[in-house]
């Protein structure tokens, strides 16, 4: 009887010990397999950042173009209205009886 209890828990060891060798080679796989996904999404966050950076550039372009549009939008709204008062002298001294 004690040889058996003995040979049962010994063959019960082994079933333990294939039972953790399973656990440790599925966790293992799914290590790797978490290991890929980070380096994957690593990836993707390391594009999408150069992605924001290269849109911030064009913002930054966009903003300054706007800038200049607007100034010269500025400036030949002063030309016009200058050469609209000036038309309007001109057409004032033409209209003056006195000034023909």
């Amino acid at each position: 009887m004690h040889l058996d209890i003995f040979s049962y828990l010994y063959y019960e060891k082994d079933e333990i010990i294939v039972l953790l060798k399973e656990q440790l080679q599925l966790a293992n796989e799914q290590l790797q397999q978490a290991n890929a996904t980070v380096s994957s999404l690593t990836t993707q966050v390391s594009e999408l950042i150069e992605r924001i950076k290269s849109l911030e550039e064009l913002l930054v372009q966009k903003g300054i173009a706007i800038d200049k549009a607007n100034r010269q939008n500025k400036a030949l709204g002063k030309l016009v209205s200058g050469k609209v008062r000036t038309a309007g002298k001109e057409s004032t001294r033409l209209d003056d009886p006195g000034g023909i």
